[in-house]
């Protein structure tokens, strides 16, 4: 004993009904990749992070001047060619970083206001430094 079933076979052509859905979908998504292409998200992540990076390692940078290389036996113009040198490299990371939405400043500046960005190693007196005097 044989048993067939029957199988709709999907049409090869479209029919006038789906074709709208068709183009409507091909033209979203030409429109969605050409803003994709445009803003490119990942370049300005990357951008971002790198900028990020910089400025961390010119924090760190100037933590250790203030809080090891200011107190040695250096002299006033070795203490000044490296601030100066920080200085400079602060002015170059601001020129050359990509600038933050207005809202992303606004948010970040309302978070530091609250505290958020405190830490013990920036307050002035906390640091068990020598006073200047003692030598």
């Amino acid at each position: 004993m044989f048993i067939f079933w029957h199988q709709e076979i999907p049409p090869l052509f479209l029919t006038a009904n789906e074709a709208p859905v068709t183009v409507d979908a091909g033209v979203t998504v030409a429109v969605l990749s050409a803003i994709t292409t445009f803003l490119n998200p990942t370049g300005e992540k990357g951008a971002h992070l790198a900028a990020a990076h910089s400025f961390d390692k010119l924090n760190n940078d100037s933590r250790l001047f203030w809080s090891i290389e200011c107190w040695q036996e250096d002299s006033d113009e070795v203490l000044t060619s490296k601030l100066r040198d920080l200085v400079e490299r602060k002015n170059k990371l601001n020129g050359t970083s990509p600038q933050i939405p207005n809202w992303a400043y606004k948010r970040a500046k309302a978070g530091i206001a609250a505290g958020e960005a405190d830490f013990k190693v920036d307050k002035v007196g906390t640091a068990s430094l020598p006073p200047p005097d003692a030598a």
